[in-house]
Parts: C-alpha cells; sequence; structure tokens
C-alpha cells in the first residue's frame, strides 16, 4: 500500500496537479480547443486519427507507416514522418469513449504527466530520495524543452519513456536480470513508437553508460561476462526484434529516395548564452528579450533554457565529490559525462554565440559524419533534453546530500525549490478551437474513396486536418519529410493544375472533385466539369467526361 502510494499514486496526483496550476487557465478549454497551435499541433491530431483509422479498418489498411489518403494517387511512406504512432494507439483507445479533441488534450496531459512520473523513477533510484525524484521529475517534464515543443510537437513532448528505458539499461548495467533487460528493450521500442530523434539520444546515452561501467570495472567486456551476459543477449535479441521492423525499412527508403524536408543545424543549435539565459518560452520571456530575439532560425525552438538549479547542484556535487564513498562517486561522474556530453552536442557543429555564428567547430561536426543518419534531424538543439535529464539525476543526487546534511540546510533547499519554480514558469500556452468549415462537411457526404484536390484550405495544417472530418483521399498533403522521388513523381499533377488540364487529372491521376476558392473555366470539350457547392467563397467541382 505504502509503495503504491509512493511509487505511483504521490508522484501522479503531484505532476497532474502542478500541470494544472502551471498551464492555467488551460484546463479550462479541455473539452473546446485542442492543446497545440493551429500549425504542426494539427498535424498532431492529423496523426491521431491516422493511426486510429488504421487499427479501426484493419482489413483496409495494412500498416501505418504507409498511406494512401495523402499524395493520391501514389501513396506515401510515414517512415520519414514524425508520427509518433504511440499516441496514435493510445487515442484509437481513447476515442472509444470521448471525441478527438479531448483524446489529443489527456494524450498531452498524460505526455507531462508520465514525463514527471518516470523521470521520477529514475531520480529516486539513483539517489533514493522521495523528495530528490519529485524534483528530478519536475525539472524533467516542466523543462523549457518540454513547454517549448507543446506549440505544435506532439512527437516532441512525448517524453516519457526516455527516463524509464534510462533506468532500466542503468539498472541492468548494475543490477542485471533478465526481466530488467527485456523491460530496457521494450522501453526503447516505445521511444522508437514516440520519436526517432529520441532513440538515437537514447542509444547514445546509453553507450555513454556501459563506456562508464567499463571504465569503473575496468573490463571492457563485462557485459558478455559473468551474470551480465544472459540479461545483455535479451535485451539485444529483443530490441532487434521489436526495432528491426521499422529501423531497416526507414534506412532503406532514406538510401533508395532520401528526405526532403530537413533542417539546417546552423539554424537550429543551442546558443552558448542560453545555457544560462533563460528563452522565449519563460514567463518572464520579455526579459531576455536581448538574447533570444537576435538568434537564428525559431527562437523558441533553440533558446531552451536548461536552468539555473541543475547549473548550482551540479557545482555543489563536485566540490563535495570526496564526501561519498567510492560507488557513489562513480554514479556522480557517469551522470555528470551524460550531462555534459549532450549539452556540448546541443551546441551543433559550429559555437553559437548571443546569435552569433562564431565558425568555431564543435564536436557535434564529428557526430554527423561518422554517424550519417543524424543528418536526417539537422537539428542538435534537441539534444538538451537528455542533458536536461542526467541533470535532474544529478539534482536529486544533490538534494539527497544536502537533506543528509542536517537541519541547517533546509532554508537552502527551500530556496533552490523557489528557485526550480521561478526558472520553470512557463509563458502562456497555445489553444485551437477550429470551427469546420461548410465545404468540409460538404465533402464529407460525398461517395467514400473518391480523390480530392483540395485548394480551399488556407494553410496546409488546415488541409490536413479537414480531412479528419471528411475523411476524402487527398492529392498532395504536408507531412515532415517527403521521399524526393515522390516529390519529382507529383511534378506532372502540378504543372496540370497549373496549365488548368483537367483532362489529365481526371483520366491519368483519377482525380473526381476540386475544392477551390477560383472560378474554374474548361476549354475541353471532352471534359465535364460540373459546380456542385457554392457557399462561402469557397467552390467544389465535380469532374466527369461527357
Amino acid at each position: 500500500m505504502l509503495n503504491g502510494w509512493k511509487y505511483f499514486a504521490l508522484p501522479v496526483l503531484f505532476f497532474t496537479i502542478s500541470f494544472i496550476i502551471l498551464t492555467y487557465p488551460l484546463i479550462r478549454s479541455f473539452e473546446t480547443h485542442f492543446f497545440t497551435d493551429d500549425g504542426d499541433g494539427l498535424m498532431g491530431v492529423w496523426n491521431l486519427w491516422w493511426v486510429e483509422r488504421v487499427v479501426t479498418h484493419p482489413i483496409a489498411y495494412s500498416t501505418f507507416w504507409h498511406t494512401d489518403m495523402l499524395h493520391q494517387p501514389f501513396g506515401i511512406t510515414l517512415l520519414g514522418h514524425t508520427l509518433t504512432p504511440f499516441n496514435g494507439l493510445l487515442a484509437s483507445l481513447l476515442t472509444r469513449f470521448m471525441p478527438l479533441l479531448e483524446a489529443h488534450n489527456l494524450i498531452v496531459i498524460f505526455s507531462f504527466v508520465m514525463s514527471g512520473l518516470t523521470a521520477y523513477w529514475l531520480g529516486y533510484y539513483v539517489s533514493r530520495s522521495v523528495f530528490g525524484g519529485l524534483f528530478a521529475g519536475w525539472l524533467f517534464t516542466f523543462s523549457a524543452y518540454h513547454f517549448t515543443h507543446f506549440d505544435g510537437h506532439l512527437n516532441l513532448i512525448t517524453l516519457e519513456w526516455i527516463p524509464l528505458f534510462v533506468l532500466c539499461f542503468y539498472v541492468l548495467t548494475n543490477k542485471p536480470n533478465g526481466f530488467v533487460g527485456a523491460a530496457a528493450a521494450v522501453s526503447l521500442w516505445l521511444v522508437l513508437l514516440s520519436d526517432f530523434y529520441y532513440l538515437f539520444y537514447c542509444l547514445l546515452l546509453g553507450g555513454l553508460i556501459v563506456l562508464g561501467r567499463m571504465i569503473q570495472m575496468k573490463d571492457i567486456f563485462f557485459p558478455f561476462r559473468n551474470n551480465h551476459a544472459i540479461p545483455f543477449g535479451i535485451f539485444g535479441v529483443l530490441s532487434v526484434i521489436l526495432l528491426a521492423p521499422v529501423i531497416f525499412p526507414l534506412v532503406l527508403a532514406a538510401v533508395r529516395s532520401p528526405f526532403l524536408g530537413g533542417h539546417d543545424p546552423a539554424e537550429f543549435s543551442l546558443d552558448l548564452l542560453s545555457i544560462l539565459i533563460p528563452g522565449e518560452r519563460w514567463r518572464f520571456g520579455e526579459w531576455t528579450r536581448f538574447l533570444w530575439a537576435n538568434l537564428p532560425g525559431d527562437p523558441a525552438e533553440i533558446s531552451v533554457f536548461p536552468g539555473w538549479s541543475i547549473l548550482v547542484l551540479v557545482v555543489y556535487l563536485f566540490v563535495s565529490l570526496k564526501s561519498f564513498d567510492d560507488e557513489t562517486r562513480w554514479r556522480v561522474k557517469i551522470w555528470f559525462a551524460c550531462w555534459l556530453f549532450f549539452l556540448i552536442m546541443a551546441l551543433g557543429p559550429v559555437l553559437h554565440v548571443g546569435g552569433m555564428i562564431t565558425g568555431i567547430p564543435m564536436p557535434y561536426a564529428l557526430l554527423e559524419r561518422f554517424v550519417p543518419f543524424i543528418e536526417m534531424s539537422g537539428v542538435p538543439v534537441r539534444m538538451i533534453i537528455m542533458s536536461v535529464l542526467a541533470g535532474s539525476v544529478l539534482f536529486a543526487m544533490g538534494i539527497r546530500k544536502l537533506t543528509s546534511a542536517g537541519p541547517s540546510r533546509k532554508v537552502l533547499i527551500a530556496l533552490i525549490f523557489l528557485l526550480v519554480i521561478f526558472e520553470t514558469l512557463p509563458a502562456p500556452l497555445p489553444a485551437t478551437s477550429i470551427e469546420t468549415p461548410g465545404y468540409v462537411e460538404f465533402l464529407a457526404g460525398l461517395p467514400e474513396g473518391e480523390i480530392v484536390l483540395d485548394r480551399a484550405a488556407s494553410t496546409q495544417y488546415l488541409h490536413l486536418f479537414y480531412q479528419t472530418l471528411h475523411e476524402k483521399p487527398l492529392v498532395f498533403g504536408y507531412t515532415a519529410r517527403i521521399p524526393s522521388s515522390l516529390y519529382k513523381r507529383e511534378k506532372n499533377i502540378r504543372d496540370a493544375i497549373g496549365a488548368g488540364d483537367y483532362r489529365i487529372l481526371w483520366e491519368e491521376y483519377r482525380i473526381r472533385y476540386i475544392a477551390t476558392q477560383e472560378g474554374i473555366e474548361v476549354f475541353d470539350p471532352v471534359m465535364d466539369i460540373q459546380l456542385i457547392y457554392d457557399e462561402d467563397g469557397v467552390m467544389i467541382y465535380r469532374l466527369g467526361i461527357r
């Protein structure tokens, strides 16, 4: 009973209440607004709808990694897209009891609460301090990084499985058994179903943990010896079984037809001063506008402040290093190495200082050279989240050290607690309400499976979102990345649209309906194009042959 309270009920209650308070009055819009922006956030809604559609129509769709609902008549692979199938699978359960809007919002809340819970488990395991674990969970789930990506990156706020994998893998290297090996593999698979970036980051952090234990044990082959061999073998085999069906096709797809839509790492690197100065998504972000307003690229994305409190406790731990026993000293060093490694990698291929690109090369450039796969991301700043996680663990250890030092440190702990709250207060978060246009309702009533060219949607994001309402296959469609070969194949469609060659659209590409805000003039005597809808500035035409 007490363990259930300590390991689950207490942290869940704590992080749920904290999320509601920190983001208030967001919770009042739970039933009326999507907890996201009206840009990439709507793509996240489409992701949920698509995976839910695959789950509920297993005969029509064999996999959620490819869709024929977009880019008709060819379809598109979603291996390079930020699909986040885990959230979609969760949505397929929730939408049995609630609308998609509420399911989306519940998934967002779940991501924050569960991320805090798993980070709490990790912090508690390493520090053996409930208070330290709660601090660790707070710093991780209410980090500037997490709130920054609330603005539209449902895949990137799905952090909850990272701490769980790190915990399982850390236990695997210290107290190995078969169950932990299997748990580490399953949690890594859940990371894969959340985001490919995070899978790579977890593998890097796992490698650092193994390297640290190798140095500590003075044995580079320790995973293959004695009681480590079978648990590590279970982890390795099960990981391959779970990850290979996605990773191998992804690599093959990228080799056959490189994906378009990547980012420039020069514009998505952490600025050196952002390590010490909070960014745009901070509640008091106007105080620091002098820095983030001058950063290249998206200032919200790259001004992800990791926190003063972590820096303070890291310094405190190193000052106190000699007072620890040998095992604890090694733990501090391993987690410090993880914290520092990802902090440096987040700085990108060249150093940025105060918005200026200095040209000074950084270690990330070597990582790009030896791991070509990372070029698909081009966003080194996102590696900061692993530094925040490692720093949160160090913070928990520091809190344990302070609390064991006696009552005289209570005032200091209280001040640190206030600092943590102050530096993690987020700016107001977006919420989006969308009215359904009449033309979308009209499209919903058309025959199922007919291909639609929707040129009436005002943004590429609404173009996606409206499909979740009318459920008709679309020509084109916004995804995070598109295979270069598909882009070339669609050139003829784009040319035919530009030339008004509706016969080709009808005969070769089977397009049956066009929604547009401009009238269509037809000079082809063979084509029969009928205006079947004309309201609120939007017209829908049915294509046919006389």
